[in-house]
């Protein structure tokens, strides 16, 4: 019942991942919606990746959960090739139409979950790491589109930064009492605003195609050393 029950689990995460990608392709390329808004939601969308560590059970979880997220990149990857059919559903999330500008986002997303798979498993800091990357790094831009103090030559915004501040601290405090009954104390909360704020500062002076690296990783940080 275990291995069916994980089996489940995997096939759920997978139509989780994969869902998203299919529904923002089709919005886009009918034009209801724009590649950049299509990138965010799905930025958003992939933060609720964390509920799916949870799930799996015995001593394969990480595995479990892992190998859904490893075939989103094998795809990806194919589609990178020149030639690949379906290369044009990879490039209208791209920044740029770019293979660089498809490595530098959504892959190295998928780097961190599995990063923080391994090394921070089920753990308030991995936990917290992944909400400030797909909450807070997902609002920060979006509030930013209408923001009227700008900095770093207009590509980043107060408005933006404590957007991420706020979207980061509620994130952590709500999935980690959630999906950690009890582990959100106040010297966790004290924590959380901490990190909160000093991803933000990372977010604000990390050029847009690192800060899917730069954020989490800090915040992470922060969590296992305070």
């Amino acid at each position: 019942m275990a291995a069916l029950y994980n089996a489940i689990v995997g096939i759920g995460e997978l139509v989780y991942i994969f869902a998203i990608a299919v529904a923002m392709d089709a919005l886009v390329s009918k034009g209801k919606i724009s590649g950049s808004i299509a990138r965010k939601v799905t930025h958003l969308w992939m933060g609720g990746l964390v509920v799916f560590w949870f799930l799996p059970t015995g001593q394969y979880a990480k595995v479990i959960f892992s190998i859904p997220i490893l075939a989103f990149v094998a795809v990806m990857l194919t589609a990178l090739q020149k030639r690949a059919p379906h290369a044009e559903k990879v490039f209208r999330f791209a920044r740029e139409r770019s293979r660089i500008d498809v490595m530098y986002g959504p892959l190295i997303l998928m780097a961190m979950l599995v990063f923080f798979t391994i090394f921070s498993f089920r753990s308030i800091a991995g936990v917290a790491a992944i909400c400030a990357m797909a909450f807070g790094d997902g609002i920060a831009p979006i509030a930013g589109k209408y923001a009227c103090a700008k900095y770093a030559n207009g590509k980043k915004s107060i408005e933006g930064s404590l957007a991420f501040f706020v979207a980061s601290l509620l994130s952590i405090f709500i999935f980690t009492s959630i999906l950690l009954p009890g582990s959100f104390t106040v010297r966790v909360s004290r924590i959380a605003v901490l990190a909160s704020a000093v991803g933000a500062v990372a977010e604000g002076v990390t050029p847009g195609k690192f800060d899917n690296l730069t954020v989490p990783i800090i915040v992470w940080i922060i969590f296992l050393l305070v």
